[in-house]
This record gives structure tokens, sequence and C-alpha cells, in this order.
């Protein structure tokens, strides 16, 4: 059954008041700031996108879970299921674009986003913490901040606070939203020990978000391989291997063995 699948990462501390992609050629992963959730209509119109998935961090997560109901309401043809995160708009953003890679149906898809978004190594460069509520600097940290600059803010796998940065997985590029030639990105590629480092767009507003100028990173890890489906939901008819379609949230049909 061909499906087209969309996400939307809703970010509060956008300076924007429209759905943009995040990458200029590629419309399938939207940002928008939390005004303009009211637009996602006419753009899963524009799109065609019959399964879309809704992604926030958790300052957005309430307006993530509002805009989900909305677009429900809106466009009963159109399956919709949200994720509230706690990791960076980057890691949002990445996870859902390479899971939208992985080849995967929506079900596949949304599984893939989840592994990614979860599991792998995002936070953000910042150059001071002292206005940092999440995740929580120790005193010690907070006192190095008024005297010293740079420190990493992890937020997945783990929330931490500290000086460096723990290497990527081997094969897996760090991801940094800020221009190739900012000071913030060399001080990500400074950190990062000679691993592979790319720029991508800049999706959150880090000082708004932190309370601090720097930049948000990822380093996207492994995918797992997917179960065995043994399951169809009676609405989408979707193969799957759990016992509630995300989507549709209904009980499955579990097949009998053979």
């Amino acid at each position: 059954m061909d499906t087209s699948v969309a996400f939307v990462v809703v970010e509060r501390s956008l300076d924007h008041d429209s759905l943009l992609p995040w990458i200029d050629d590629d419309p399938r992963v939207a940002v928008s700031p939390e005004p303009a959730f009211a637009d996602l209509p006419a753009w899963v119109d524009g799109l065609g996108a019959d399964h879309v998935i809704i992604a926030a961090r958790p300052a957005s997560g309430a307006v993530a879970r509002l805009a989900a109901t909305t677009l429900t309401g809106a466009r009963p043809g159109v399956a919709v299921a949200h994720r509230v995160v706690p990791t960076t708009s980057i890691a949002l953003a990445a996870s859902a674009l390479n899971a939208l890679e992985s080849g995967s149906d929506a079900v596949g898809v949304l599984r893939a986003f989840d592994q990614l978004s979860t599991r792998s190594s995002s936070g953000a460069w910042l150059r001071s913490v002292t206005r940092l509520d999440d995740p929580k600097p120790g005193l010690g940290l907070h006192v190095r901040s008024l005297f010293g600059r740079g420190f990493v803010a992890m937020t997945t796998p783990a929330p931490s606070v500290g000086r460096t940065l723990e290497a990527p997985p081997a094969g897996h590029p760090l991801l940094v939203g800020a221009d190739a030639a900012s000071a913030e990105f060399a001080a990500v590629v400074a950190l990062a020990g000679g691993h592979a480092v790319q720029s991508v767009p800049v999706l959150a507003d880090v000082k708004r978000s932190y309370g601090s100028t720097g930049a948000e990173f990822v380093a996207l890890a492994p995918l797992a391989p997917p179960a065995e489906p043994f399951a169809t939901c009676p609405v989408c008819e979707s193969r799957q291997s759990s016992l509630i379609c995300p989507f549709c949230h209904v009980h499955l049909r579990v097949s009998e063995p053979a």
C-alpha cells in the first residue's frame, strides 16, 4: 500500500510566522512556529501527504498535541501521529529526514524516527550555561560559566552538561545547526576530535531556547533492523509489529500462525 509521509517540527523559538521546509528542496520535513499550526491542512493538501507526524521538544509539546488533534479533525482522511521528545530541534528534523529515507512504509518511518530521535547523541554547544534550565548545570559549571566560554549541554541519549563532547558513532557525521563559517561551527569542530562534522540549516533560535548563543548538533544513531510484522491495522490495513496502530490508535488484528 503506497503512502506519502511528511513531518512537521513545531518549534517555539522560530522567528518566522509560517510553515517552511527545513531543507529548501525537500518539503517533506517542514518547520513551524507555534502560531502557524493552523496552516497545516493547506500544507498537507499541497503536499498530498496521507500520513503526517508532528514532532516537538517538550516546550512546544502541548501545541504539537493540539496541532495533531486539529489536523485530524480538519482532514479525516489523513493519518496523524505526534511525538514529544526531549532532544534538540535539529535532532527532530534530521531524524525525520533520515527516517523518510529508510525505505519503509508509514509505520516503519515512524518506528525509525522513534529510534533515531531518542537514541542519537544530541545537544547544544553553548557559550554560557548561566541561564540554562534543561538540562540543569551544577553549581560548579555555573561558576565556571562566569569566567570561561564553551559548554556542551547533551539532551539525548542522557541529559548532561559539561565541557567535552563524546565521540559520535563511527560512520555518522556530526550535524551542526550553524553556518560552516561561523564561530559556533568552529567550536564544535574543535570538540569533535577529527570526526566528520557537517553544517545543516539552523532550526531553533539557540539563545531563546537555551539562554545563550551557540549551536544545536546531533550524531544520528544507527537504525536497528525492523521487527517482523505480525498484525494488521483494521483501519489503514498496514502490517505492523505492535498491538496498537500509532496512527489510527486502534487494536490490530493479530495474524494466526499458518
